[in-house]
């Protein structure tokens, strides 16, 4: 009966099973992916006697609690993907995330009294005669992938735009960002007269990801580099005469994310680029990657592929050989050096 749902549930979104899949992959793929179209299900109901049938949208808690009923009947039918969902105590609410990333994407749009509703139409070329599409899809024939929704026609109704528009991605790559803001502020650098035992500042030559390439001290003479001082004090910081100049980011950059850009950046300016580990199965590539993604960038790899090891993974995804060319593109544009496994 369990491998009987599993399949129905895939044939519905198109979901193929990998040759390197154990019965738990797979399995947990597809209820992933069916999390997100019964999350976007459940922002169609309505009260039918609410005069104002379709204004408001509806509230978060009526998804949330709608979906954690459905998951958690998913999970008495195959109890071997709980640890997916659930992989820590800190993951009480995989439901939550699964919604937030679906809100970071632009499926999902908020509305008055804590009320959410699915967004206006668009759609976003992946190749010729493949798009991403964001809307009410139940009447269009589609497959699922990690979290969004693909059709194979391009559809009569919706906005069109380019799929790096859509997610508010760069042209520019990562080293240019970083070359260009620095140009722009050069002259705005105030001298740090207090060095706190709090502020650390990113090391470039590290090898490891960054949340471990933190240092309490920069010396390196006419380079720049990201420092932090808690969690709301990002900025760059230049090592300049055998003196620390810092400058300190604008809430926008902090808020989206968008340090990790500047991280990518700086590394890739001087010649330390980060790594990604590519390996080929057929239908499927699996990627690895070793530090998190820009939020702009990580919201779009999660509208395609599949995190591997449980829903808390940022590093490691299964991802279809369609998206091959878009996540070569976007990892570039980090400058990311791709290997091939």
């Amino acid at each position: 009966m369990q491998k009987d749902i599993i399949n129905q549930m895939a044939k519905d979104m198109s979901i193929i099973r990998y040759s390197f899949e154990d019965d738990t992959s797979y399995a947990t793929r597809v209820i992933y992916s069916a999390l997100s179209e019964w999350i976007k299900v459940a922002i169609l109901d309505r009260d039918v006697n609410d005069e104002e049938l379709y204004t408001d949208g509806v509230s978060k808690i009526h998804v949330t609690q709608k979906c954690e009923k459905i998951l958690e009947a998913m999970l008495a039918i195959c109890p071997e993907a709980k640890n997916w969902f659930y992989p820590t105590k800190k993951w009480e609410y995989p439901i939550r995330e699964i919604r937030k990333r679906l809100e970071y994407a632009g499926y999902i749009v908020s509305g008055i009294n804590n009320s959410i509703q699915l967004s206006s139409p668009k759609y976003a070329s992946v190749y010729d005669g493949f798009y991403l599409y964001r809307g009410d899809s139940f009447y269009l024939r589609s497959m699922v992938s990690g979290l969004g929704t693909y059709i194979h026609k391009q559809p009569e109704f919706g906005c069109q735009s380019d799929i790096k528009r859509m997610f508010f991605i760069p042209d520019k790559n990562a080293v240019d960002t970083v070359r260009d803001f620095e140009n722009s502020i050069s002259r705005s650098y105030e001298k740090s007269l207090n060095e706190t035992k709090s502020r650390e500042y990113f090391n470039f030559t590290s090898y490891k990801s960054f949340s471990e390439s933190w240092d309490q001290a920069f010396y390196q003479e006419g380079k720049i580099t990201v420092y932090r001082n808690g969690i709301f004090d990002y900025g760059l910081a230049k090592f300049r005469n055998r003196q620390v100049y810092i400058y300190q980011f604008p809430k926008a950059i902090i808020s989206t994310n968008d340090v990790r850009r500047f991280m990518y950046g700086i590394k890739g300016m001087y010649n330390m680029e980060c790594k990604a580990l590519i390996r080929r199965h057929g239908d499927a590539i699996k990627m690895k990657i070793f530090s998190a993604l820009p939020l702009r960038e990580q919201s779009l790899l999660h509208m395609m592929a599949w995190p591997s090891r449980d829903i808390s993974d940022i590093t490691k995804y299964i991802i279809p050989v369609e998206f091959t060319q878009i996540i070569q593109n976007t990892l570039n544009n980090l400058n990311i050096k791709i290997l091939e496994e």
